[in-house]
């Protein structure tokens, strides 16, 4: 096992606090319709970058940003006015029509074969 799940789990814990106290000041129900802005010292940030895709899966939100900053503080992000992946429902910044017509993310779009 890689010692920087550790950092990883650490850091998801933090993300999922403060979502947990930012539910009701931003009325959002489903962790999909939220991302975290994420900052940390660039020691953690360097430990933390070869976790980022399956971290964002861990804390079931549609986007993590990982930046450099004097303490590690998290921001959670609103995505509800934010296009939805019709496939996976997450909302990560690349959510578009595709060829076929569908509205997916560019993941998803190369999962099921779509431009």
């Amino acid at each position: 096992a890689d010692p920087g799940w550790s950092e990883a789990f650490d850091v998801r814990a933090e993300v999922l606090r403060a979502f947990e106290q930012a539910k009701e000041e931003l009325g959002i129900t489903n962790p999909l319709d939220a991302g975290a802005r994420v900052q940390v010292e660039p020691e953690l940030k360097a430990a933390l970058e070869p976790f980022l895709p399956d971290l964002v899966d861990l804390v079931g939100m549609s986007r993590l940003e990982i930046g450099v900053g004097d303490r590690t503080s998290v921001e959670i992000l609103d995505l509800r006015e934010e296009p939805r992946c019709e496939r996976s429902w997450k909302r990560d910044g690349t959510v578009k029509e595709r060829s076929d017509g569908g509205v997916l993310s560019d993941r998803d779009a190369a999962v099921v074969g779509v431009s």
